[in-house]
């Protein structure tokens, strides 16, 4: 018998798409968080976490991952202390500013302005 043709070669699998990158996040986006490199946004009222959460909530200025909610505990990262935007308990009312981290990366800054050029040399 003759002998047989190898099997053709097969190219290999097409690895996965990477993911896209996170959208930059816009001019009003952020409350907080850029002098960390992080977008935080202050939670709506209605999102604030059960009280038993609280004890499980990291400083803002913690690695966070997209989406992750912090707590701020002495205005790091640009957070604010007054916004009481979560409260909890009623006679004794508790009152907790909660971030959380936007899934967008901050567009990066501005170059500084150009140094001015010296003054030209007096003639003698």
């Amino acid at each position: 018998p003759p002998p047989a043709e190898p099997a053709p070669l097969l190219p290999p699998p097409a690895l996965p798409s990477p993911p896209s990158p996170p959208a930059t996040c816009g001019a009003n986006e952020c409350d907080a968080g850029r002098s960390c490199g992080l977008c935080l946004r202050l939670v709506p009222h209605l999102s604030c976490p059960d009280y038993g959460a609280l004890s499980t909530l990291r400083d803002c200025s913690a690695v966070l991952a997209f989406g992750d909610l912090c707590l701020a505990q002495r205005g790091e990262c640009g957070t604010e202390l007054h916004h009481d935007n979560c409260v909890y308990g009623s006679s004794t009312t508790l009152r907790k500013e909660i971030y959380q981290r936007r899934a967008c990366v901050l567009a990066p800054a501005p170059p500084p302005p150009p140094s001015p050029l010296p003054p030209p040399p007096t003639s003698p």
